[in-house]
């Protein structure tokens, strides 16, 4: 019972009430139940760091996998034309009295300023974007290239801030508008 003594505050009522076999049951019984109980909350703690391993696993394989297509991303990036060469390539389409703001290359074209304002972001996939614009679509790749980078992925989505849906439109029609007036057609 050396160990076991905090089982038994109340040993010296027992002795002196329980006979031998009685007090050598609840012995044997307080021991059992304070071992299952201990067994019991090991077991809970093992699980516990199982998960939490299994957690951190599960979070390593996401950011390797953010990893690849931020690697892409910075492919597609470095792939980009100057963003100050394409804005004077835009005052020479359009005349001097275009501001370097409607084109979509310019930071304040995609309210990147909105983004400073602390706001609530609320996130939408790529498939809701080209559900909205249906019957066109447009890729990852392609709104990069229009300079709107996904907030984060989840497994495969892509997730963008919803706010920026509209500026995501108007470079899309802008983006339209430029290739109908490079290519004018055949009379």
């Amino acid at each position: 019972m050396g160990t076991h003594t905090p089982l038994f505050p109340d040993r010296v009522q027992l002795c002196s009430t329980k006979s031998a076999e009685d007090l050598r049951n609840l012995i044997a019984a307080r021991i059992s139940q304070h071992q299952q109980a201990e067994q019991e909350r090991l077991d809970a703690e093992r699980e516990k760091i199982r998960k939490e391993e299994e957690a951190r696993a599960q979070k390593a394989s996401v950011d390797a996998a953010a990893v690849a297509p931020e690697a892409k991303q910075t492919a597609v990036a470095k792939a980009q034309p100057d963003p100050a060469a394409e804005a004077a390539r835009h005052v020479e389409r359009n005349g001097p009295d275009s501001h370097a703001s409607t084109f979509p290359g310019h930071p304040a074209f995609h309210g990147i300023e909105t983004a400073a304002t602390g706001r609530e972001v609320v996130k939408i996939k790529l498939g809701d974007i080209n559900a909205r614009i249906a019957p066109l679509s447009i890729s990852a790749e392609g709104l990069a290239l229009l300079g709107f980078k996904p907030i984060n992925a989840t497994g495969a989505a892509k997730l963008y801030d919803q706010a920026q849906f509209p500026d995501m439109c108007r470079a899309m029609i802008h983006g339209l508008q430029d290739a109908a007036n490079s290519y004018p057609l055949a009379a």
